[in-house]
């Protein structure tokens, strides 16, 4: 879906209030600004499935989103995510199948980095990769302290 410029203005400004992608560079950020997808969703929509391959990062641009972890047939919201917040990292930094299920709680929508760029761009950068591995071990802290 091709963003529109105001999309792109609000990319920016999300972009430069996440910790790891306030570090970029301004070529840099105008390479996510090229490579990023705008992806609507719909309320009780899943974004991502616990289980499956990761495969993209998201930033909530608008509306809001629940994560869910699964136990015993049941499934138990471990975190909200609003605009601004992001999902959908730890899988891609670690290369393991998704923790946890986010489903919409309202419409919105995200923008969508895929596996390949978020790579390519983020991950080159030791720097960066270490705040987002730091973001990574923060989550899973979150997660354990949640009881799974």
């Amino acid at each position: 879906m091709e963003q529109s410029a105001g999309d792109l203005t609000r990319l920016r400004e999300m972009l430069t209030a996440i910790e790891f992608f306030s570090k970029l560079k301004i070529h840099e950020i105008e390479e996510v600004l090229g490579v990023v997808e705008l992806r609507p969703f719909r309320k009780g929509e899943a974004l991502i499935k616990e289980g499956e391959p990761g495969d993209a990062f998201y930033i909530i641009s608008r509306g809001r989103v629940g994560v869910f972890k699964s136990r015993l047939f049941m499934k138990t919201r471990v975190a909200t995510r609003t605009p601004g917040e992001y999902i959908g990292e730890m899988a891609l930094v670690e290369d393991s199948p998704r923790t946890a299920t986010v489903i919409a709680d309202e419409d919105g929508e995200a923008f969508r980095i895929y596996r390949k760029s978020f790579s390519s761009i983020l991950m080159k950068n030791s720097a960066i990769a270490g705040l987002i591995r730091e973001v990574v071990n923060r989550r899973h802290a979150e997660t354990r302290s949640a009881g799974f």
